[in-house]
């Protein structure tokens, strides 16, 4: 997380909030996160636990993505990446200034590839530049998952707001 180079004014969205690691870490930095997490129960363990976080319970794919300018920092699930990077990056009029995201090790090295590889690839590539800053061990998950997993950055390209209106 230190990575994202998070400022202390950033609005922050953590999609898949599970049992809040990340969130915990996430509010220690930053004045407000928004975290997200489909499991009542989850959801309800987070609830209270830091002052500067909502949590919203439900689908992080069907969120209504904030109209201010914000971040994304997530472990997403693997099974639900397509679902929610077409969530945060399809729209070019979302104000999304950067995601940092720990996907599955084949989207992580899809999705950074220099050249697109896919249709969602062109699209999101004409908008958004992707990198890929490390690769993650499966083993440093819990439960283990049955890939590796990648750490990818997509940040907005620089012509990207002449093309809100």
């Amino acid at each position: 997380m230190r990575d994202a180079y998070l400022g202390a004014d950033d609005l922050v969205l953590e999609l898949g909030a599970g049992k809040g690691r990340l969130t915990a870490e996430l509010a220690r930095v930053v004045s407000r996160v928004r975290a997200v997490e489909i499991d009542p129960r989850l959801a309800a363990g987070l609830r209270g636990r830091w002052p500067n976080v909502e949590v919203i319970e439900g689908d992080a794919a069907r969120l209504r993505l904030p109209q201010e300018p914000f971040r994304v920092v997530a472990n997403l699930p693997f099974d639900r990446t397509t679902d929610l990077l077409h969530l945060l990056l399809d729209d070019p009029r979302t104000p999304l200034l950067q995601a940092d995201l720990i996907v599955g090790w084949g989207v992580a090295f899809k999705h950074s590839l220099p050249w697109p590889s896919t249709l969602n690839g062109v699209i999101w590539g004409a908008l958004y530049e992707t990198s890929l800053t490390r690769r993650l061990p499966r083993t440093a998950f819990e439960p283990i998952p049955v890939v590796d997993a990648g750490v990818i950055v997509s940040n907005g390209v620089p012509s990207r707001s002449s093309r809100r209106s």
